[in-house]
């Protein structure tokens, strides 16, 4: 049993180095507010809200990166705490009807620079929201107060502003909120481990259904 732990111990630290280099998403967000120009959401006037965005270009390191819209995983809308949320995921729909701009770091990780204008109108796949509405969704990332709606004129089920969004242009506002994440595999690799504890501890004797070699 010993042995067979070693080597899946060995395998596991082999599989970490193998994969440490692989590329994985960053992801950034803007803290705001709920204006009081917005309806139809579960939120007040001054209740927490903010946008996160996801990038993903290849790379796993956070030093002299640049991401532009056609690296862009997921953009989520978070209003009140999780009371709403609205998220946007590549390849939107077909894809944006805006992408001027790049998020860049420099060779610090710090942001130097991010998206001038990315939008979408008239969504009608690739999302998922926990508010109802009419029409396609709109939204927009390029400093207007207006940032996701129901695009729906005579209906309109919801709209969200913030009334600091001109401020999501500035790279100082935006914070990055990645947190580890494991490969599938390794995922899968760790579940097995445990499996095998759980079965030594059921049945002792046994390693994966097959009896265990025991010394006189």
């Amino acid at each position: 049993m010993k042995a067979v732990l070693s080597a899946l111990s060995v395998g596991l630290a082999l599989m970490v180095m193998g994969t440490s280099a692989s590329a994985v998403p960053f992801s950034y967000r803007f803290e705001s507010t709920v204006d009081r120009s917005s309806y139809g959401l579960p939120a007040s006037t001054g209740d927490p809200a903010s946008i996160t965005v996801t990038l993903d270009n290849g790379g796993a390191s956070i030093v002299n990166q640049v991401w532009t819209a056609a690296h862009l995983q997921s953009v989520t809308f978070d209003i009140n705490n999780g009371a709403a949320t609205i998220s946007f995921f590549s390849p939107f729909d077909g894809g944006l009807i805006s992408s001027s701009g790049n998020f860049a770091t420099d060779a610090a990780g710090n942001l130097t620079s991010v998206m001038d204008n990315w939008a979408d109108r008239i969504v009608t796949a690739d999302f998922l929201a926990s508010v109802p509405f009419v029409g396609g969704l709109d939204w927009f990332i390029n400093g207007a107060n207006g940032v996701v709606f129901d695009n729906s004129i005579s209906n309109s089920r919801f709209q969200l502003f913030l009334p600091d969004v001109q401020g999501n242009t500035d790279p100082a506002n935006w914070t990055q909120v990645t947190a580890l994440q494991l490969p599938p595999t390794l995922l899968l690799l760790l579940v097995g481990l445990g499996g095998v504890a759980l079965l030594r501890r059921a049945h002792p004797g046994t390693v994966g259904g097959f009896a265990e070699a025991r010394g006189a």
